[in-house]
């Protein structure tokens, strides 16, 4: 039987996750919101639907994006702002 492919940026998203799952209800916290980030969150949303999700963006489109993407708390990096 042949192990099925997954593409690098989903399966190293997917391996700290699939080694330590979030209870349901209990906060799950992703730091940078850029490409392997936000692929977190959506990783979160899908296999872990009862688990909240927490991120921090440097930027607001990176902000806007993650919660579009469910993350409940958007934290912005302060130097952003400047």
């Amino acid at each position: 039987m042949t192990r099925p492919y997954w593409p690098i940026p989903f399966r190293s998203t997917c391996t700290p996750f699939s080694k330590a799952p979030p209870a349901d209800g209990a906060w799950a916290m992703v730091y940078g919101a850029g490409v392997l980030g936000l692929l977190s969150v959506a990783v979160l949303r899908v296999l872990f639907p009862k688990s909240r999700v927490a991120i921090v963006a440097r930027y607001p489109h990176q902000a806007e994006i993650a919660r579009q993407m469910g993350a409940e708390r958007v934290i912005q990096a302060r130097d952003a702002q400047k």
